[in-house]
């Protein structure tokens, strides 16, 4: 076989079965012609009582087993010849050029013929262990090739056989580099400097609260609170009204029987100690145009998400809603429309100011933001892009700085959960991810393929573009933060907490662990450059030029994020094609693409992280 290029994957094998035709002589000088290729019933192809034919049970494994069947070897066995006795001497000899098995004996004789499993034309072992494009030697008999580094395969040229009993084999050590330099390392250590039309940017820490040390606060602590009423929710003046709303030291409750229809009542009360502050509500009864708003100074904090939170429209009428950290210069404001001057009309409301007596420190890591850095990198026989370097804080691996990455482009517009629920451990792209992508199969048609709900499936076979075994070892299993926020209207900082807070659903879980998960919202908002983007934008505002126009991560459309909204059992936040930070019903379809956290040991080859020359590592 000469001037054929053949490209083999280093844990695959290419085989060539070649069909054999047997001819039995006997003592008698009587001959047979057994065809294997003929129809197994055909009485030509039963093997004589006097013949056992042993066949290998896997290939050279070296351990046989008696064929049952009574019918000579189909095609991919070959004789062998040294194994092949007979009970009484007779002898077997194999006649190569017309592919014959002769035996020889003066005495009735019994006879064992072994077969073992025809190897293929070219068998490739692996001296040691080596993942994704660590540099490795190749040596060959009777063929030639070369390792191609970049893509991990043998790239064949020639085999050469000079007859049916000889194949062709090569070995492949992996080579040890004699100096390592490990990528997180490398891309720390590229903190401050430009990288293409982006810079490497160290983001320090930043502080949030304990959310577990939440404590109402009393008069005290927030001095006299001031009431009036208007007919404006807006308003943020008005005539003092007394009675509007009684006061103790753990809760405002509205007076219904003083409440005029039609008005908005408003209380107003200033921290009297700058910290982290929260505001908890209870909407318990009442007509369902009632409403409850709550500001700090002018800024609405969206009560359950939305612009207030009502008897209706909320399926949860409680709860509570981070206000963040708050001055002494800051005035929190609540306002409660009063629907009817009935008593039975008006909404029985309570809510309190709660402060967190304890915060921590959360690194926020180092990350690639800009235009277009140099970000790139080779993964999985394709290109990627480095999000950034972070700590165990973000990822849970203990005393590790792992390099987070995403794919370059979406493996396909998939349901987030086909049951329409925002718990993404559960979640059928979850399962996805983590199962038929991770291992390189074929998902189309199982029960986590959807593009919309479970009524639109989607193509999801990932035999050629899942994670294929020479990198599926470099990926580590981490633990994915899974805390909410009720509303896009918060910072990249913000959201960086809420994400490894504890404000979910009912029900739903924190955390979770896998190894392939998606961006966060925070991964998006500092993906660009604080000098084009202020860091007090909100991810709900980043559709303009200098936000998400100057986002490496911008451009693919809607885009799921692996963060829930927290007041609502099926939404989840999405990046919208204007690069405004979403939300949408899980069940609903947007492209996916796959996030991963690398293995700490994965070192630097080559490149300089540009789209031409993307960074070649191995591990």
């Amino acid at each position: 076989m000469k001037n054929k290029k053949i490209i083999i994957g280093v844990s695959i094998m290419c085989v060539i079965v070649i069909s054999i035709t047997l001819i039995l002589i006997t003592n008698k000088s009587s001959s047979k012609v057994l065809n294997n290729n003929l129809d197994n019933n055909n009485i030509e192809n039963k093997v004589p009582g006097m013949f056992a034919i042993m066949l290998e049970t896997e290939r050279g494994s070296g351990k046989y087993e008696q064929s049952t069947s009574g019918l000579w070897p189909g095609s991919g066995y070959m004789f062998n010849e040294t194994l092949s006795t007979c009970e009484n001497g007779g002898t077997l000899t194999w006649n190569e050029e017309n592919r014959t098995v002769n035996l020889k004996s003066n005495l009735s004789d019994k006879c064992y013929l072994y077969f073992d499993i025809v190897p293929p034309d070219l068998t490739i072992a692996k001296t040691n262990t080596g993942y994704g494009s660590a540099p490795a030697t190749l040596n060959c008999s009777n063929a030639t090739a070369e390792y191609n580094q970049k893509y991990n395969r043998i790239e064949i040229s020639q085999i050469n056989r000079p007859n049916q009993q000889t194949y062709g084999s090569c070995n492949l050590t992996y080579q040890t580099p004699s100096s390592t330099t490990y990528l997180n390392n490398y891309i720390i250590g590229l903190s401050g400097t430009e990288q293409g039309t982006g810079q490497v940017v160290n983001e320090g820490s930043g502080t949030y609260p304990d959310y577990s040390s939440a404590t109402t606060i009393n008069q005290t602590q927030y001095g006299t609170p001031t009431t009036y009423s208007s007919s404006s929710y807006s308003s943020t003046s008005g005539t003092t009204t007394s009675g509007t709303f009684t006061f103790s030291d753990n809760n405002w409750t509205s007076v219904p029987s003083s409440m005029t229809s039609g008005t908005y009542y408003h209380i107003r009360v200033t921290p009297q100690t700058a910290g982290y502050y929260q505001i908890c509500y209870d909407v318990s009864t009442g007509n369902s145009s009632n409403r409850l708003y709550a500001y700090v100074n002018t800024t609405n904090q969206y009560l359950g998400g939305s612009t207030y939170v009502s008897a209706s429209t909320m399926t949860t009428k409680s709860g509570c809603q981070s206000l963040g950290y708050l001055s002494t210069s800051d005035t929190v404001r609540v306002v409660q429309r009063a629907y009817s001057s009935s008593s039975s009309s008006i909404a029985t409301t309570s809510f309190r100011l709660e402060r967190f007596t304890s915060t921590y420190e959360l690194n926020l890591g180092i990350r690639y933001e800009g235009k277009d850095p140099n970000n790139y990198i080779w993964f999985n026989n394709e290109l990627w892009r480095i999000i950034g370097v972070f700590d165990e804080a973000t990822h849970g691996v203990s005393g590790q700085n792992l390099v987070k990455i995403i794919r370059v482009g979406s493996i396909g517009g998939l349901a987030w959960d086909k049951n329409g629920e925002n718990d993404w451990s559960q979640a059928s792209l979850m399962n996805l991810l983590n199962g038929v992508y991770l291992n390189s199969q074929n998902g189309t048609g199982g029960e986590y393929c959807y593009g919309y709900s479970t009524i639109v499936g989607a193509q999801c076979d990932y035999t050629e573009t899942g994670i294929n075994d020479t990198y599926r070892p470099m990926i580590e299993n981490v633990t994915w933060y899974l805390g909410g926020y009720s509303s896009t209207s918060a910072t990249t900082e913000a959201f960086y907490g809420y994400e490894r807070g504890t404000t979910v659903y009912s029900g739903r879980p924190t955390t979770t662990t896998g190894y392939i998960g998606l961006m966060y919202p925070s991964d998006y908002g500092y993906s660009v450059l604080s000098s084009s983007c202020a860091r007090t934008t909100n991810l709900g505002d980043y559709d303009s030029a200098a936000c998400a126009g100057q986002s490496w991560l911008y451009g693919q459309g809607y885009e799921w994020t692996i963060t829930p909204r927290s007041s609502s059992s099926n939404s989840v936040f999405n990046l919208r094609s204007c690069g405004d930070l979403y939300n949408s019903s899980a069940s609903s379809g947007s492209p996916a693409r796959p996030v991963l956290y690398l293995d700490s040991s994965a070192y630097v080859i080559d490149g300089n992280g540009s789209q031409s020359d993307p960074y070649i590592i191995g591990m």
